[in-house]
């Protein structure tokens, strides 16, 4: 299977938009990594480290190109692409691991968990007096 390369990493889905739609009317095949969980949680977009822009790893070069021209692409996000160095992540698609929207429903979930358990134990001994 082919792997898809992230070129680029955006902090809000507005700013993918454009360059996605760009990409895709170029015949570049496209995969958006976290754009569901940065837009049901956006203050965890830099902790998740934002949404991913992939292309298939034989695509790189013409997107790369498309990019550049239309500046969505800084020599400092095409020094960091140039050679498929380790600021790179390759992932295969489809994912077998649990989606960023489960974890932080799972995580979100155990929180209010705690803070019922808490609450009950301050009431409960208030009214035991």
């Amino acid at each position: 299977m082919e792997k898809f390369i992230t070129v680029k990493t955006f902090t809000y889905q507005n700013e993918l938009s454009i360059i996605l739609g760009r990409l895709e009317s170029e015949g570049i095949e496209c995969f958006v990594k976290d754009e569901f969980a940065v837009q049901v949680t956006s203050f965890y977009s830099n902790a998740i480290g934002g949404i991913k822009l992939q292309v298939r790893e034989s695509d790189l070069e013409k997107a790369i190109e498309i990019m550049k021209e239309g500046g969505y692409l800084n020599d400092k996000d095409y020094t960091a692409l140039a050679g498929y160095n380790k600021n790179i992540v390759e992932e295969d698609i489809p994912q077998k691991h649990w989606s960023q929207e489960y974890k932080g429903l799972i995580i979100a979930a155990i929180i209010i968990a705690v803070l019922f358990i808490i609450y009950y134990q301050i009431t409960g001994s208030m009214t035991d007096e």
